[in-house]
């Protein structure tokens, strides 16, 4: 089955049938960010002079150029009316009045690893409209209709979820293929990611946990575990999904009043739900991730997601840092 058809058998797409059109753009702008990383050139890599994002972080010319891709088509669909991206200071606004849809992506994330060739990826979410506010916008993760990410690896890999489950696509001769409908991830697992560099900055809980995933067999869990960390959210999750896994970036004294460092919009509701609908859980220190509500479209987030066993017994452990 490719993915037309997939989308064809989805619900929401029934309720939702320009939602099918959103969904086929932003596929397309994955398989041609594929081709293009497939055919760079080193000069290509280099950031451009002074040129960073909202974060502060340094833009290279590779997440600029997914980022106009996804632009680019997706205005070749009617029913949007907005795109929120890390590369964009501010709401992107479409020249379409059929429709209130909005779109929210990370055009390249983990690109700080694409010098040295490892998987970096494209994140993106759809929501039916946002809610205005005297003060600006709200989004809530539990009103996203369809989330996914594509994998640049080996394989150009795509996963996606319509809200009946998690599929996985990869693209050959063409076409995006369905190689599984319906991944779910172990609740136990022996694999955690963190970049353990921060270990001084967590809240005790945190380095507790931390520690005794070190002790491994040993320790009060009784299993050993290994670690792995890609800097390359998608990849993390990619493996997670796979074979089971728990993925941290928690809050930090660093910026004590910042909730987390990853983006809660493009980033963090995507994947939790995607997560969510392949039976794992997604949390912050103090509630799930789809719980919450979007005020910034750059807004940020602590992100502990996985293995539902694995994240369910830290979770009994956190003590939400902002409360």
């Amino acid at each position: 089955m490719n993915i037309a058809h997939y989308l064809k058998s989805q619900k929401i797409i029934e309720t939702y049938p320009d939602l099918q059109g959103i969904a086929e753009q932003l596929v397309r702008s994955c398989q041609q960010i594929s081709e293009y990383l497939n055919k760079r050139i080193d000069q290509e890599l280099t950031p451009p002079p002074k040129s960073h994002n909202i974060h502060g972080e340094p833009q290279k010319s590779a997440d600029i150029i997914a980022n106009n891709l996804f632009l680019k088509n997706l205005q070749n669909s009617s029913a949007l009316t907005w795109a929120i991206s890390e590369e964009n200071d501010t709401l992107y606004k479409f020249d379409h009045t059929q429709c209130d849809f909005v779109v929210a992506f990370d055009p390249l994330d983990g690109s700080s690893n694409v010098d040295i060739n490892m998987t970096v990826g494209s994140i993106f979410g759809v929501w039916k409209k946002m809610k205005t506010t005297p003060n600006g916008y709200e989004i809530n993760g539990r009103d996203l209709l369809l989330a996914g990410f594509a994998s640049y690896g080996p394989q150009t890999a795509l996963i996606l979820t319509c809200g009946e489950g998690v599929a996985e696509f990869v693209w050959h001769e063409g076409d995006w293929l369905l190689i599984h409908d319906k991944l779910r991830i172990p609740r136990n697992c022996q694999e955690f990611a963190i970049n353990a560099s921060n270990f001084r900055h967590w809240q005790v809980e945190v380095q507790h946990q931390y520690l005794s995933w070190l002790d491994g067999a040993a320790g009060f869990q009784g299993k050993d575990y290994n670690m792995r960390w890609t800097a390359s959210m998608v990849a993390d999750v990619h493996r997670i999904l796979r074979r089971g896994g728990i993925f941290l970036y928690p809050w930090d004294q660093r910026n004590p009043k910042q909730a987390g460092k990853l983006r809660l919009v493009y980033e963090g509701f995507p994947m939790a739900m995607i997560v969510e609908q392949a039976d794992g859980m997604a949390i912050t220190e103090s509630s799930p991730i789809l719980d919450l509500i979007a005020h910034h479209i750059h807004q940020k987030t602590s992100v502990i997601l996985g293995s539902k066993n694995e994240v369910a017994r830290l979770q009994k452990m956190l003590v939400p840092p902002l409360d």
